[in-house]
């Protein structure tokens, strides 16, 4: 059973139109790099949760999530609109195993994200357009940055969309016969589903 604990709203922070992050304190057990909480409200008498990855580093007292606003969503406006002070119901314990860890030893990896996920894209962003699995088939996002992806030496971590996580993954596992990533069966591929 999930044992759930108070936090302290500590700032909204409104990054763009929709983009915006909320940092709180809660006396959570420690955590590793890549795991993910849940978060709950009740909203008009029904309770509302949603998983969302720290983003802060684990040793930070800062606990700082990031969100995209859905206008017609039922938790997201009202998370946006919290004021300092205020509680918000979080998980004690962390969940997830998207942890680097549990990745094989591996040259490159490759970050792949969409939504919220942190990554170096900048340069990605500007350059390309379409979604991730056409250009990972086309070969358009290998030549952007200059790097092959080679099951030999290659590690991909893919976070964001169920549906882009099932697309990559198809897309990979086709072009380049790589495989899920499994504790007890190491492949190429590690993700993480939020939501299905």
């Amino acid at each position: 059973m999930t044992e759930w604990i108070t936090g302290k709203i500590i700032k909204v922070k409104n990054w763009t139109e929709k983009l915006f992050s909320i940092v709180l304190h809660a006396p959570i057990a420690p955590f590793i790099a890549g795991q993910f909480a849940k978060l709950r409200l009740n909203i008009h008498n029904v309770s509302i949760q949603r998983a969302y990855s720290y983003v802060n580093a684990p040793n930070n007292k800062n606990l700082e999530f990031y969100l995209v606003e859905a206008k017609s969503g039922k938790f997201s406006p009202i998370l946006r609109a919290l004021n300092p002070d205020e509680n918000i119901l979080i998980t004690k314990y962390a969940s997830g195993s998207f942890i680097l860890n549990i990745i094989p030893e591996c040259k490159n990896l490759w970050m792949i994200s969409t939504g919220t996920a942190i990554g170096p894209r900048e340069k990605i962003i500007n350059t390309l357009y379409g979604r991730i699995p056409e250009l990972i088939f086309n070969g358009q996002l290998e030549n952007a940055i200059n790097l092959k992806i080679n099951p030999k030496d290659t590690h991909i971590m893919l976070c964001g969309n169920p549906n882009m996580i099932r697309d990559t993954y198809e897309c990979l596992n086709k072009k380049y016969f790589m495989v899920k990533n499994y504790q007890t069966s190491p492949g190429h591929i590690t993700s993480e589903l939020y939501w299905k």
